[in-house]
């Protein structure tokens, strides 16, 4: 670069230097944010990877209406890529909690070894008559509510709970 188109740089800078500062600014926040971005991902990953590790969170899952048997989990255990099978009971039934206004919820099985429960506040279930509540739904309010299976469920749902009454 000459001399002379040094100088006109540096007096057009001089002439309008809020101008050049603003676009300077701009262009440093953009860069910011690139980098902030192509930094975020790779760690946001590896806390995802350690949290589902830590819950021994599932790789598959299966579902099937019709249900499956002791004899088809034990036959998932037993192949040579899968390091745990469990079973677990998921159903949908009309209850009612605390006021008493109905409403459908999704009551399932706790399993022992995958998918673990983070408890934010009381204690994991003792008794039969105990469950938890999703805390992303729910909030310490509603510890020592009950839960009550309505009579308005059909008698297939009704059967497969050991009782009506949760807390």
């Amino acid at each position: 670069m000459s001399s002379g188109m040094i100088k006109t740089t540096i007096r057009e800078i001089k002439g309008s230097l809020g101008r050049y500062l603003a676009i300077f600014a701009i262009v440093m926040l953009g860069v910011a944010l690139f980098v902030g971005l192509k930094v975020t991902t790779p760690a946001m990953i590896a806390t995802l990877n350690d949290y589902l590790r830590e819950q021994s969170f599932f790789d598959l899952r299966l579902l099937t209406t019709i249900g499956f048997e002791k004899d088809d989990v034990e036959a998932f255990v037993q192949l040579e890529e899968v390091a745990v099978a469990e079973g677990a009971i998921s159903i949908d039934a009309i209850c009612a909690i605390g006021d008493g206004n109905e409403s459908v919820y999704k009551i399932q099985g706790v399993p022992e070894s995958v998918n673990r429960i983070i408890i934010t506040a009381g204690r994991m279930p003792e008794n039969p008559g105990e469950c938890v509540l999703d805390d992303a739904l729910y909030d310490e309010k509603l510890l020592g509510t009950q839960i009550v299976v309505t009579d308005n469920n059909d008698e297939d749902t009704l059967e497969m709970l050991r009782g009506s009454v949760y807390t």
